[in-house]
């Protein structure tokens, strides 16, 4: 299958395959946010990233900090 005729659906019905949903991690509690994260995550929406650095210097580098604490 040419990549440029790729579907999910063509790929279900060609190899007979279904789809099962399950949580990945089903005893993992959610957790609510920190200000700082969410502020954090603000500023990222509001900036311009143009690479993938800057990208994760706004939005993961916070996230790993956050759940580190």
């Amino acid at each position: 299958m040419a990549y440029s005729s790729f579907t999910l659906a063509k790929m279900y019905r060609q190899f007979q395959l279904k789809e099962r949903r399950q949580r990945l991690f089903p005893d993992v509690e959610p957790v609510a946010l920190s200000n700082w994260l969410t502020h954090s995550l603000e500023i990222a929406a509001r900036s311009v990233m143009l690479s993938e650095k800057a990208k994760f210097e706004r939005i993961v580098s916070p996230i790993l900090f956050e759940s580190k604490e």
